[in-house]
């Protein structure tokens, strides 16, 4: 899906109806890595703001919610009890939006 937002066959609100959808609950490991794919296949265009600049507020915004999210995962597949696998790619999603130029808190 970002892959296809990144070459404008669909649009912005396509994607943000699927980050909608993937992050309503209950939430799994899959949920958590397909949100973070989604994110970062759609790169920064993503978040570009009416005034043609990252909308550092909405990357901050979104950063917590995928991170509160990962925080309340009850499946793991990977690592049972544990969300350290979901909140790496939580990690992974924070890495790129700093290259991007933004600073979160």
């Amino acid at each position: 899906m970002g892959d296809l937002f990144n070459l404008e066959l669909i649009t912005r609100s396509h994607i943000t109806t699927c980050i909608a959808k993937v992050s309503e609950g209950p939430i799994s490991e899959e949920h958590i890595v397909a949100l973070a794919y989604l994110v970062l296949r759609s790169g920064p265009r993503l978040w570009i703001s009416a005034s043609n600049v990252l909308d550092n507020e909405a990357l901050a915004g979104f950063s917590k919610h995928m991170e509160e999210v990962a925080e309340g995962v009850r499946y793991s597949l990977v690592n049972a009890g544990s969300h350290g696998y979901c909140l790496g790619w939580v990690e992974e999603v924070r890495k790129e939006f700093s290259k991007w130029g933004v600073t979160l808190p």
